[in-house]
C-alpha cells in the first residue's frame, strides 16, 4: 500500500495539484453561490444534530439523546464547530451563521477525497490514468452540489474511497490478521457514518472464498478478525443507545420504516424526483395511529420511534404477504438505480437556485415527482448524464474484464460495492443516496481504461490516456457551466 509520504516527486506534485484543484474549484463555489443547504428540508435533521452534539455534549434535541440518527456526521459537523470556538447556543440563527464553515469543511473533506483516490490509483493503476481519475471525482458538478449540502454526503465518499483502498489490500494477504482487524475498525467507523455497511462481513466473507479458492476455515478466520475490528468501533456507540434506549441498536433505530416503504406501493424509477413524498399519505396514517396526533412534528416521531418501527415491520411483514411484487420490484428498481441511474437533480436545482430569488424553502418543491418539471436546464442534465452514462459502460466492461482475468485486486471495491447496493436495495434508495454509485463508478472505469491500455498496446495507451483526459476535461467543462 502507497503512502503520500512514499509517494515519488512527481506524484506528489500531482496529488497537489489535485487537491488544490478541488478544493480551489469548491471555495470557489462556497463563496460565491447560493448553496443548496438543507435542500428546502429534504436533508432531515443533520446540522441541527451536529450543533447539538457541539453545545451540550448530546446526539439529540439539547439535553435529550436520540436513537433516530448515526453519530458520524453530526460528530464531524461538532468537531468543526467547537474547533471554531465554544458555541453557546444551538439556536437557528447560530446555525445559520456557522454554515459557511460547514462547507469550508466540506471542501477539505471533497479535496482530500480526490487526493486519496488519485494516491489509491495511482499505485494500483498507471499514474497518467489516476490523475485525470482523481480529478473528475473531485471536480464535477456533482460533488460541488454536495459541498453545500448540510448532509453527510461529502464525508461518507471519503470513508467509501478509503474502506476500497484499505479492503484491497486486506484482501490481497488475509492472512494478516492486524491488517484485517484494521480495515474492519475503518469500516466500522464509516459504518457509524451510515449503517449500510453493517452487512460488510457476509459480503467479505464471499469475497474471501473467492480469494482463497474456497478454502473455508482461513476465509472464516479473516471474515471474523474483520468482523472484530468493525465491532471495537460500533459496540460503544451500541452500548451508548441501550443506556439511553434500554434496546439492542446497533448504530440507529430505522430500519422498519425504510423497509416498509419499499413494501407499500411501487416507487418512479426517475432519479430526479425525491420519492418519499409518495408514502406520505401511509406513512401519517401509520404516524396518527401508533401517536395519536393527527400532524407529523419530529418530536412526536422520535418519542415513539421504538413503536413506530415496531409498527412499521408489522405492516411490512403484512404487505409482503399481500403484494410481494411490489416489494420485488423497488428491489429490481433500487438495483438498477444503483448500477445505472445518475441523477442530476441537485446541480440542476444548485443552477437555478442562482437564476431566482427562491426562498430556500422553495426546493422541495422542485423535487416533487408528478409537478412539471421545475428543475430545468434540461441541456445541462443530458450532457451530465451522457458522461456519467459513459463511464457507467465504462465500468461494467471493467467488470468484465477483472473477472476474466480473476484479477484481486478488484475484490475490495467490488465486494464494497455489492454490500451498499444491496443494503439500498432491500430497503430504499431515493435521491439523496445517488451519491453513492460515483466513487464506484469512477473507479471501475478507470480501472477499465487501464486493462485495455494493457490489451492493447502502445496505440491502446494513448487512446487510454486521451479518454481519461477527455472524461475529466468534460467533468471540468460541466463543472465551469454550472458556476457560470
Amino acid at each position: 500500500m502507497l503512502s503520500s509520504m512514499a509517494l515519488p516527486s512527481g506524484r506528489r506534485l500531482a496529488a497537489l495539484m489535485v487537491f488544490l484543484a478541488t478544493l480551489g474549484v469548491s471555495a470557489f463555489s462556497v463563496t460565491s453561490r447560493r448553496q443548496l443547504a438543507h435542500l428546502g428540508g429534504l436533508t432531515d435533521e443533520w446540522h441541527p444534530l451536529g450543533a447539538n452534539l457541539a453545545v451540550y455534549g448530546v446526539l439529540g434535541m439539547e439535553r435529550e439523546p436520540w436513537i433516530l440518527r448515526p453519530p458520524g456526521y453530526p460528530a464531524f459537523e461538532a468537531l468543526i464547530l467547537k474547533a471554531a470556538g465554544p458555541p453557546s447556543e444551538a439556536s437557528l440563527p447560530y446555525r445559520t451563521r456557522v454554515r459557511p464553515l460547514v462547507y469550508a469543511a466540506h471542501s477539505i473533506v471533497l479535496a482530500a477525497t480526490a487526493t486519496l483516490a488519485f494516491v489509491w490509483l495511482s499505485g494500483w493503476l498507471r499514474p497518467w490514468l489516476a490523475l485525470p481519475a482523481g480529478l473528475l471525482l473531485g471536480v464535477n458538478p456533482l460533488s460541488l452540489a454536495w459541498v453545500g449540502l448540510l448532509h453527510y454526503t461529502v464525508l461518507h465518499v471519503l470513508g467509501l474511497v478509503a474502506s476500497m483502498w484499505a479492503l484491497q489490500t486486506a484482501l490481497r494477504e488475509p492472512d494478516r490478521a492486524g491488517r484485517m482487524i484494521l480495515t474492519g475498525s475503518l469500516l466500522g467507523l464509516v459504518t457509524l457514518v451510515r449503517p449500510v455497511t453493517l452487512l460488510l462481513p457476509a459480503f467479505a466473507l464471499v469475497a474471501l472464498l473467492v480469494r482463497l479458492r474456497g478454502a473455508l476455515r482461513p476465509a472464516l478466520r479473516a471474515a471474523l478478525l474483520l468482523s472484530l475490528g468493525m465491532a471495537a468501533a460500533i459496540l460503544p456507540w451500541t452500548a451508548r443507545n441501550y443506556s439511553v434506549s434500554g434496546r439492542f441498536v446497533p448504530v440507529n433505530l430505522q430500519a422498519g420504516v425504510v423497509f416498509w416503504a419499499a413494501t407499500e406501493k411501487p416507487f418512479s424509477w426517475d432519479p430526479d424526483h425525491y420519492l418519499w413524498f409518495e408514502v406520505g399519505d401511509e406513512l401519517l396514517r401509520i404516524h396518527t395511529r401508533v401517536t395519536g396526533m393527527k400532524g407529523y412534528d419530529i418530536v412526536t416521531f422520535v418519542h415513539h420511534l421504538p413503536e413506530l418501527e415496531a409498527e412499521h415491520w408489522r405492516e411490512a411483514v403484512a404487505n409482503l404477504g399481500k403484494k410481494p411484487s411490489v416489494y420485488a420490484r423497488n428491489v429490481a428498481r433500487a438495483l438498477w438505480a444503483f448500477a445505472a441511474q445518475t441523477s442530476t437533480a441537485l446541480p440542476r436545482a444548485f443552477i437555478r437556485l442562482q437564476r431566482e430569488a427562491s426562498p430556500e424553502s422553495v426546493l422541495q418543491q422542485w423535487l416533487v415527482r408528478g409537478a412539471r418539471d421545475e428543475l430545468g436546464s434540461p441541456g445541462f442534465g443530458l450532457a451530465l448524464r451522457l458522461l456519467f452514462s459513459t463511464l457507467t459502460l465504462l465500468a461494467a466492461a471493467g467488470l468484465v474484464l477483472g473477472a476474466l482475468a480473476r484479477d484481486v485486486d478488484l475484490l475490495g471495491p467490488v465486494t464494497l460495492g455489492a454490500c451498499v447496493g444491496v443494503a439500498h436495495a432491500i430497503t430504499h434508495l431515493d435521491l439523496l443516496h445517488h451519491y453513492l454509485r460515483v466513487p464506484f463508478v469512477v473507479v471501475l472505469a478507470f480501472y477499465a481504461l487501464d486493462r485495455l491500455c494493457g490489451a492493447a498496446g502502445g496505440r491502446g495507451e494513448v487512446a487510454a490516456h486521451v479518454l481519461g483526459l477527455a472524461f475529466a476535461a468534460a467533468s471540468a467543462a460541466l463543472t465551469v457551466w454550472l458556476l457560470l
